[in-house]
């Protein structure tokens, strides 16, 4: 989650114009349901038509074939309309089961990544920045070098734990 908000946040950094839409997986779902239920699937769909990234967290929460199909429709026209997407998952796209084939096939055709939890150095940094972030809303906020190294050598999960 954090690394797909600092995709959108760097895009939108690089060119200001530029139409990005960070949504989850449920939220997708959401909006497509209501927008079929109020007879607006049209008007959604030329919104999301002319984004230039579409940012989609989550992935395997995206459930039902016609909603699926909206998706898969989607990516299409934004690929070929030489636009970006970026979509994030617990797991590799071949093995998000509750996904049609033709959205897996797809979600396979892009570039797929595996992250792994980040390492002691890399918690420690991240400590650090989250402390020296906090400290431009309270400069008095001081913990520890000692302290910083003992959180990230016990919190060796992802960052979300690290974050708490």
């Amino acid at each position: 989650t954090h690394l797909l908000q600092a995709i959108a946040a760097e895009s939108l950094k690089q060119n200001p114009k530029s139409r990005v839409v960070y949504l989850t997986a449920e939220y997708f779902m959401w909006r497509f349901a209501t927008a079929i239920r109020d007879n607006n699937a049209l008007t959604l769909k030329e919104q999301l038509r002319d984004i230039d990234l579409l940012i989609i967290d989550d992935m395997q929460f995206l459930q039902g074939k016609s909603i699926q199909h909206e998706f898969c429709h989607l990516i299409n026209m934004l690929l070929d309309s030489a636009k970006q997407v970026v979509v994030a998952a617990d797991r590799p796209p071949s093995e998000l089961e509750s996904l049609e084939p033709r959205v897996r096939s797809r979600l396979n055709g892009g570039v797929a990544l595996e992250m792994s939890a980040p390492d002691f150095a890399m918690r420690l940094g991240m400590l650090k920045l989250r402390l020296a972030t906090a400290r431009i809303d309270d400069a008095s906020l001081d913990i520890s070098e000692e302290i910083l190294n003992h959180v990230a050598r016990t919190v060796t999960g992802s960052g979300r734990e690290l974050e708490g």
